[in-house]
C-alpha cells in the first residue's frame, strides 16, 4: 500500500470548464506570444463544431466534479485508517484509540452514464465503469468499517471482524486509487485538447482577452501537473522552464491589453482580479523553477509544513504553486 500524503489534497482540484456555445463572427487575431507547439498542433486539427466542443466539455465536467467531490473525500479519509490500523494487508494493527471518518459522499450512477461517449483521444467509457465500480465498493467497505469502529463493536468481538475486514478494505483502497489515477490521467489529456479547441474558438471570435486568459490558465495547470507528487530531483527543469516562459508571455500580453484599455480594469474588478492572480502565480512558478534549477530539496521543517494545512506558506514549493493556482481558477471562473 502506497502512502497517500495530505499534499495530494492540495492539487486535486480541477477547473470546471466554461461550456458556452460561441458565435464565430469575428476576424482571427494574430498569434499570441507564448503559444506553444501543443497549441499550434491543436489549432491545425480542430474538426468539431463549437456546439460539439461545448457538449464534450459538459460531459467532462461531470467527471471533474466527481474528482473534486468523491475522490478528494476518499483521499481525506484514508490516512486515518492508514495511521491507526496499518497498510500491510496481512498484518492488522490492533488499537483501541483509532477512529475513522464516515465517507458520506454519494456516487450517482446516472451521472457517470451521462459522462460517457466523450472520447476524443482514448475511450473513457471502460475507465468510467471501473471508477464507478471501485467507488461503490470502497464506500460500502469503508462505511462498514466506520460503523464498526464508531460503535466500538471491536470490544465485543475482540477485533475478530476488524481482522476480517482489514485485507479486503486495503485492497478496495488500492483498487480505487488505481482506477482514480487511470481515469484522472486520461481526463487530463482529453481536457487539455478540449480546452485548447475551445480557446481556439475564442480566438476565432476575436476575443483576444478571453483567449489569453484561457491559455494562461491551461499552461499554469500543466506547470502544476509537472511538479506535483515529485521530489525536486525528479522534476524536469527544461519542461517547467519552458512552461514558465509561456505563462510569463501570456501575463505580458494581458499587461499590454491592460495598458490599452485601463477603463475595463478600473470598472470591472474581475478582469483586475485575474490579472493579479496570474501575476502571483507567475511569481510562485518562477520561485519553484529556481528551486528546481538549484536542485534545492525541501528542508525538514518545509516537509512538515507541506504535509499539513500550512503547505501554501512554503515558498517555492508545490504547496505555494497549488495555492496560487486555485486562486487563479477562482479568478478565471469569476471573470467569464
Amino acid at each position: 500500500m502506497k502512502k497517500i500524503y495530505i499534499i495530494l489534497l492540495l492539487v486535486s482540484t480541477y477547473i470546471l470548464a466554461d461550456t458556452k456555445v460561441l458565435d464565430i463572427n469575428h476576424s482571427i487575431p494574430t498569434q499570441v506570444k507564448g503559444e506553444n507547439n501543443l497549441t499550434q498542433e491543436a489549432n491545425t486539427t480542430i474538426v468539431d463544431s463549437p456546439e460539439t466542443i461545448a457538449l464534450k466539455r459538459r460531459k467532462l465536467n461531470i467527471l471533474i466534479g466527481q474528482f473534486n467531490y468523491f475522490s478528494v473525500a476518499v483521499y481525506h479519509v484514508y490516512p486515518y485508517y492508514q495511521r491507526y490500523f496499518g497498510t500491510n494487508p496481512n498484518t492488522y494493527k490492533k488499537t483501541l484509540s483509532g477512529y475513522l471518518l464516515e465517507l458520506f459522499q454519494n456516487v450517482d450512477k446516472s451521472m457517470f452514464e451521462r459522462a460517457k461517449n466523450v472520447d476524443i483521444l482514448h475511450n473513457l467509457d471502460e475507465m468510467i465503469d471501473n471508477y464507478y465500480a471501485s467507488a461503490i465498493n470502497i464506500k460500502k467497505l469503508h462505511n462498514e468499517a466506520y460503523e464498526y469502529y464508531n460503535m466500538k463493536d471491536y470490544i465485543n468481538d475482540k477485533h475478530a471482524k476488524a481482522k476480517q475486514m482489514h485485507k479486503p478494505l486495503l485492497t478496495a483502497y488500492d483498487t480505487f486509487f488505481e482506477a482514480d489515477k487511470v481515469l484522472k490521467s486520461k481526463v487530463e489529456e482529453v481536457q487539455d485538447v478540449l480546452d485548447i479547441q475551445y480557446f481556439k474558438v475564442l480566438k476565432e471570435q476575436g476575443n483576444q482577452f478571453a483567449y489569453i486568459k484561457g491559455m494562461a490558465l491551461h499552461e499554469s495547470k500543466v506547470f502544476l501537473r509537472s511538479i506535483r507528487n515529485k521530489k525536486i530531483a525528479e522534476i524536469n527543469f527544461n519542461k517547467i522552464k519552458t512552461l514558465l516562459s509561456h505563462i510569463r508571455g501570456y501575463y505580458d500580453e494581458l499587461k499590454v491589453l491592460k495598458t490599452k484599455d485601463e477603463k475595463i480594469y478600473n470598472t470591472q474588478d474581475y478582469h483586475y482580479s485575474f490579472y493579479n492572480a496570474l501575476q502571483a502565480y507567475t511569481i510562485a512558478a518562477k520561485d519553484m523553477t529556481f528551486r528546481v534549477k538549484e536542485k534545492r530539496p525541501y528542508g525538514k521543517y518545509e516537509i512538515q509544513d507541506l504535509s499539513g494545512t500550512g503547505a501554501w506558506m512554503v515558498r517555492s514549493s508545490v504547496g505555494d504553486v497549488s495555492h496560487k493556482y486555485n486562486k487563479l481558477v477562482q479568478a478565471y471562473n469569476g471573470s467569464r
